[in-house]
């Protein structure tokens, strides 16, 4: 059986709170054995609302979040 391609897809991710559009159609695409860090160059930046949707803490607005392939 064929491993799917990535393990990890945040595809098309979009979180906004009052006032703020946090993150903006954001894709990330992980293959087993990636090392991947998200970095902002200031804390209002969204990568760590991009990692708290990918670790269940917020919902996205719009996008979907696939472990192996579903």
């Amino acid at each position: 059986e064929n491993a799917p391609q990535y393990v990890i897809e945040m595809l098309h991710i979009t979180k906004e709170f009052p006032g703020i559009r946090a993150n903006d159609d954001i894709t990330l695409q992980l293959r087993k054995g990636e090392i991947m860090q998200a970095v902002g160059g200031k804390p209002a930046q969204g990568s760590a609302t991009l990692m708290s949707i990918l670790f269940g803490m917020y919902q996205p607005d719009a996008g979907e979040i696939r472990k192996d392939g579903k």
